[in-house]
């Protein structure tokens, strides 16, 4: 049986996600533009950096941008990235899906006070209704 990914390994995991879409992007587009290749190195910067409070402000910052900069990428940005980052992100997200990540974040400190193994994407399956 496999560790349970954590919070914050889920949210990497998306984030590496995230950059392999841009590059992808980046190599198809024959007109570069510099502030997507700006935006596409920050993304590989936050995959690696330590998870701090400029961890959380630069991750808001970024996808915010790539929102206004980069609209082929924003549809592959993951809603649990916004989720995560909060802040300005949360502007992109309805008060129903807000609702249903609190909950999952609730779910998630019950899992962790109790000491129970929780499983990021069969809980929000549930609480998302994706079963």
């Amino acid at each position: 049986m496999s560790q349970p990914t954590t919070y914050l390994q889920h949210h990497i995991a998306l984030i590496n996600e995230l950059i392999s879409v841009a590059e992808k992007l980046l190599a198809m587009n024959t007109l570069r533009e510099p502030q997507q290749e700006a935006l596409y190195e920050q993304l590989q910067q936050l995959a690696k950096a330590d998870a701090d409070e400029d961890f959380y402000v630069l991750g808001q910052s970024i996808l915010v941008k790539i929102v206004a900069a980069w609209p082929q990428l924003t549809p592959n940005i993951s809603r649990d990235l916004f989720w995560f980052f909060g802040g300005d992100c949360l502007q992109y997200m309805p008060d129903e899906e807000i609702a249903n990540y609190q909950a999952l974040d609730e779910a998630r400190h019950v899992a962790d006070s109790a000491d129970q193994p929780f499983d990021i994407a069969t809980e929000k399956a549930k609480i998302f209704g994706l079963h």
